[in-house]
């Protein structure tokens, strides 16, 4: 991969992140590659089928509609089993101190939207097939599948994932080592939802 052209949606992105560790754990100096920034994995996806890439890191469902159109994978992402939080919410602490009500609301609103991917799938399809365009089933499975297994059902939080962002970002910003994962994170919130019953009752066990 030495001098090859990768492509990613930007620098700092989900998919540059990936690529920068596969290479890193295959013993390839990730400065020794060229980042291709494409703005977005459709972008991503159709310079690498016209051979303006080498390679790419896609995410879900762009690596699928990649298959389909008979490329393959070089590193399947999730055997690596990477520590990273993928997706997250950040606000000012002095916001949620003035909207407790508000924050807490939106977190039980996005629990309940995790409960309906996890269990209504032709309910998921109908959404994905309207914002992305897509109507093959195939690509609908492989996108859904690859990501429901790591969609956390109570939002639970794993600081090595924040660790490991900090991590990289310490190697270009020495500050990020003063930082501990566990001081990013606010958890008061997703306590109370598990002690008042709200998971267990959003899942049918209580």
């Amino acid at each position: 991969m030495k001098g090859k052209r990768v492509g990613i949606n930007r620098v700092g992105s989900n998919p540059h992140y990936f690529a920068v560790q596969a290479l890193r754990r295959s013993g390839i100096d990730p400065t020794e590659v060229n980042f291709i920034q494409s703005g977005g994995a459709p972008e991503t996806l159709a310079a690498l089928l016209a051979g303006g890439l080498d390679a790419a890191s896609l995410n879900p469902p762009a690596d699928a509609q990649a298959l389909a159109r008979g490329l393959h994978y070089v590193i399947y992402g999730p055997d690596l089993r990477l520590p990273y939080a993928a997706t997250v919410f950040f606000t000012r602490r002095s916001l949620v101190a003035k909207r407790q009500p508000v924050v807490g609301q939106f977190l039980k609103a996005m629990a309940e939207a995790g409960k309906i991917i996890h269990s209504d799938k032709e309910f998921v399809y109908k959404v994905m097939g309207k914002y992305l365009r897509l109507s093959d089933r195939k690509v609908l499975d492989a996108a859904y599948n690859g990501e429901v297994k790591v969609l956390e059902t109570k939002l639970q939080m794993n600081d090595d994932g924040f660790q490991s962002i900090l991590d990289e970002v310490s190697r270009v910003d020495p500050r990020a080592k003063k930082i501990k994962a566990q001081d990013l994170v606010d958890r008061r919130f997703l306590d109370e939802m598990e002690k008042s019953g709200f998971f267990d009752k959003l899942w049918g066990k209580g």
